[in-house]
């Protein structure tokens, strides 16, 4: 039933899955859209959704091993931070790398040259709005629906707000520096194409908003 409300991507060339941005289309010109979250907001729901880590080499182990584990304790493991920046730039979400400077730049030159639309999962309503300002179209229902729920494991600890409440920047210092650039692009994009910005957007009251 789900799949009925689902855009079926592979009939229009768009990739629905945790698809890496690639070279090779790269080079050929493909344009990529996104929906960027906050890290730490990504953090525990990839903590809850059974320590979900795509490209992870040794996920299972690191299921079984962090099962216990705090959120905070959880975000140090090997690969787990840093998700959004390296898929920007081909790598998976949880490979293990060190990630630089360099690494920041080269993500936001690639949102700035290869993708045409870039929106926020926190203002998900807001950013539907905004791509169909920019390209067009009526908005439809489906695309306002949460197409993902998830229960979780229930073998695994979970984590709640005062679990997120213990991240801080330090935590995904790239990807929190990737969503920062978002924002701003973000809010310049609804000036142009004449949205109202929400307040929260301008005066953020939390690094969780």
């Amino acid at each position: 039933e789900i799949e009925t409300r689902m855009c079926v991507g592979q009939l229009y060339g768009v990739f629905n899955s945790h698809v890496t941005v690639r070279d090779e289309l790269l080079s050929l010109g493909i344009s990529y859209l996104t929906m960027v979250r906050n890290p730490l907001q990504r953090l525990m729901s990839a903590y809850n959704h059974d320590r979900h880590a795509f490209g992870a080499d040794n996920r299972p182990d690191m299921v079984k091993e962090t099962a216990g584990w705090s959120l905070k304790e959880w975000v140090g493991y090997p690969g787990i931070s840093g998700c959004q920046t390296k898929m920007i730039i081909g790598y998976p979400c949880a490979k293990n790398i060190e990630l630089t400077q360099d690494h920041l730049d080269l993500a936001i030159d690639l949102l700035k040259s290869r993708f045409a639309f870039v929106g926020l999962v926190g203002h998900w309503d807001l950013s539907v709005c905004l791509f169909h300002r920019m390209f067009g179209g009526t908005i439809h229902s489906n695309e306002l629906l949460n197409l993902r729920p998830h229960a979780g494991d229930k073998n695994v600890k979970r984590a709640g707000k005062e679990d997120l409440e213990t991240l801080d920047i330090a935590d995904d210092p790239i990807d929190y520096k990737l969503y920062e650039f978002v924002k701003e692009l973000f809010v310049s994009r609804l000036k142009l194409y004449g949205l109202e910005v929400p307040q929260i957007l301008l005066n953020p009251s939390s690094i969780y908003s």
